[in-house]
């Protein structure tokens, strides 16, 4: 895109030069009509969303595949026709760039078009009688049926998500051996489609009226995976050929020699973490810095480029699904892919994936939907195109001096390959024993009923306490009663009961102390609201920091940084202010504050003393709200209220009623010893009183009930 025509100076919104928005922009600029548009709308309301109730009843085993249907809502009917659809739309999408060029292309995407309208149809035909009750049942090995992948297996036996869920193979031959402009397309688009084939033969032979949920679901489960793989495929070849036909500037390299990503935002206890995070890229170098330390790569292998492949080396899901559930679901973490760093022979030296490196990753896609400046774009090139060089990656590789590749498979690890390198977590792990996937199918299991006694993630050495923590605290007042607690027995219950209560407290604040941080002084800030937990934006050296009401903390390029630094605040209108992007040189959304929480009271002169300070300059632009920003963290929504905020208060409420017999009873009794009272009172102090204050925190931070 290029730079506006007329200068961006500090002043009021909508005053002079500084009001203008960027050349081309025009109120109401949804794509409107278009058939480009209409699609890239469609599929964007039709992108799953892993929620909160979905994916925790699902255990992690042999149903990885249902899990798929399930994670998306609570009707695994609609998530599969929603798939298909948004199937059907990327097809059209591929078939369309691809008719001039290839044909053997146009057919291939015209072929899985028709087979996904087909299962559309069988699916839109489906009754499920037992569907509810299906989704209470406890999930069992081989549920998917004989055959099925995944199927089968020993009671409790460890699957791999990864080899089941992954929608992309890895291929044996290194990128540098294929002669593919898309490495790996043919073979994987063949497969591909033979397995939709093979999966819509297999619906079709399955009765799917007023039949059991468990006849119909597996081979459904098997057809929405095929049609996610075709979908993937279809997109990459869209980003290829938009790439091959839009006249565009070059990417120039970092202008101080290097270009620096940032990590999307954390909360507590891993801000410290995601702060400090970067991929930095130099002149045939990369250097990754995560919670676990610090990556170069490029010193004893040279690189020889960079390749992009959708999805994500492992998926969302499979994520969602992990036993230690220290990640919480990332938007586009899939749909944005993953960039592989190569050697010279073509072998993945390192990756990762966009989304983690993306302030906010659904506005770097969506901003083409709603933003006419941006033209008619399809959703596959927001995703493959433009997304890689707001991010920043298109950018990397000039730094590097290295082509950017796309594909649709990922290549074969070297020898001294880092793997997949992630910021941070999102929330502490679950360690040692309950870190199993047994135990985390039967934590996941009671998340499904109001009587859930999970705590949280606590020591590895702590399931022994935890599990011996309802007995004692039911049973520690009555032990200690007789003679006052004085005997040895009776004062190690005693210390044993106090251990088990104060446990959770410890783990948590234990890592949480861990993310304590001296940081750089604030030169300007912005503070919306009054009270501890109001959202603010504060510029700490040359990068802006935003933290949100939920305490995600997410570090954005300031106007000091040359390459994808923010220069100007955006107020950003449609029937009135909807938000304000933090917009770099190029008039891309690095983020977008929503206005009403940004700025409650409906005044901005605080918004624009910030922006003078900081350097920024202010602008309007007319265009509609951005469909998905409530699942950012600056919202906060979905996202938001997945962070993990002390030990679960649900747990704590439980643990309390173990110990609310004891403390009736010597309240009750006239004439009762002190030491076994004040046990009592401190056990409903620790588990009541707990939960009561987790619970008002939460409450009061994100302005909603929050329960563990």
């Amino acid at each position: 895109m290029t730079a506006p025509t007329h200068p961006t100076v500090p002043g009021p919104f909508g005053a002079g030069p500084s009001g203008a928005a960027p050349p081309g922009s025009a109120s109401g600029s949804a794509p409107g009509a278009s058939a480009v548009g209409t699609r890239f709308a469609s599929r964007i309301a039709l992108t799953p969303v892993l929620g909160p109730a979905g994916v925790p009843r699902i255990a992690t085993g042999e149903q990885a595949m249902l899990a798929r249907l399930f994670a998306a809502g609570k009707d695994p009917l609609t998530a599969a026709a929603n798939e298909l659809r948004s199937a059907q739309l990327a097809c059209e999408d591929a078939a369309a760039a691809v008719e001039a060029e290839d044909r053997d292309l146009h057919e291939a995407f015209a072929y899985a078009r028709k087979q996904l309208d087909l299962a559309s149809r069988m699916t839109s035909e489906t009754r499920v009688e037992d569907l509810p009750s299906f989704a209470r049942l406890p999930w069992r090995p081989g549920a998917l049926g004989a055959g099925a992948p995944g199927a089968g297996g020993g009671q409790g036996a460890a699957l791999d998500l990864d080899a089941v869920l992954q929608e992309v193979p890895r291929l044996a031959d290194p990128v540098a051996t294929s002669r593919e402009e898309l490495y790996g397309l043919r073979g994987t688009l063949r497969s591909a489609l033979a397995a939709l084939s093979e999966d819509v033969r297999r619906l079709a032979a399955t009765s799917r009226r007023g039949v059991g949920a468990a006849a119909v679901l597996p081979a459904l489960a098997l057809l929405t995976t095929s049609a996610s793989r075709i979908e993937r495929i279809a997109d990459v070849v869209v980003s290829h050929r938009w790439t091959d036909d839009r006249p565009s500037t070059p990417q120039l390299p970092g202008v101080g020699g290097d270009v620096e990503l940032y990590a999307s935002g954390r909360a507590a206890p891993y801000r410290r973490a995601s702060v400090a995070a970067r991929v930095r890229f130099t002149p045939g170098r990369v250097e990754v810095t995560t919670a676990a330390g610090r990556v170069s790569i490029g010193q004893s292998e040279p690189i020889g480029g960079l390749l992009w492949v959708a999805p994500a080396a492992r998926s969302a899901l499979a994520e969602a699904l992990a036993p230690d559930e220290r990640w919480a679901g990332v938007p586009e973490l899939d749909e944005l892919g993953t960039v592989h760093v190569l050697d010279a022979a073509g072998r993945s030296l390192a990756s990762f994936a966009v989304a983690d490196w993306a302030s906010q990753p659904t506005t770097v896609v969506d901003q083409a939907l709603v933003d006419s400046t941006l033209g008619d774009v399809p959703l596959g090139a927001a995703r493959g195109v433009l997304a890689l060089e707001a991010v920043g990656v298109t950018r990397g590789a000039t730094t590097i001096g290295v082509p950017l590749r796309r594909g649709v498979a990922h290549p074969p690890d070297a020898d001294s390959s880092a793997g997949m390198l992630r910021p941070a977590p999102h929330r502490p792990p679950y360690r040692g024993r309950e870190a199993s996937v047994g135990r985390a199918a039967l934590r996941r299991g009671w998340r499904g009923r109001w009587w859930n006694r999970d705590l949280g993630p606590g020591f590895t050495w702590s399931w022994p306490l935890r599990a011996l923590a309802p007995w004692l605290v039911l049973a520690a007042p009555f032990v200690v009663w007789p003679g006052g607690g004085r005997g040895w027995f009776q004062v190690l219950v005693l210390l044993l009961t106090l251990a088990a209560l104060v446990e959770p407290y410890v783990a948590w604040l234990a890592v949480w102390a861990r993310d304590l941080a001296v940081r750089a002084p604030a030169t300007a800030r912005y503070r919306a609201g009054k009270g501890p937990f109001a959202p603010h934006l504060e510029l700490r050296g040359p990068d802006l920091v935003l933290t949100s009401r939920s305490g995600h903390v997410t570090r954005v390029p300031g106007p000091s940084d040359g390459d994808l630094g923010v220069v100007r605040l955006v107020r950003l209108r449609s029937s009135g202010t909807w938000g304000f992007a933090l917009a770099d040189s190029r008039w891309r959304w690095r983020a977008v504050l929503p206005a009403h929480e940004w700025t409650p009271n409906g005044r901005y002169d605080a918004l624009e003393e910030f922006a003078r300070a900081a350097g920024l300059g202010l602008a309007d632009q007319d265009v509609d709200p951005l469909p998905r920003l409530d699942q950012e963290t600056v919202a906060p929504g979905r996202a938001a209220a997945t962070r993990a905020f002390g030990p679960h208060v649900r747990g704590l409420l439980i643990l309390g009623f173990f110990a609310a017999p004891a403390a009736l009873v010597l309240l009750l009794v006239p004439a009762k010893p002190a030491r076994p009272l004040w046990l009592s009172l401190a056990e409903l102090l620790l588990t009541f009183g707990g939960a009561g204050v987790l619970a008002l925190l939460a409450r009061w931070r994100l302005r909603r009930g929050v329960v563990g």
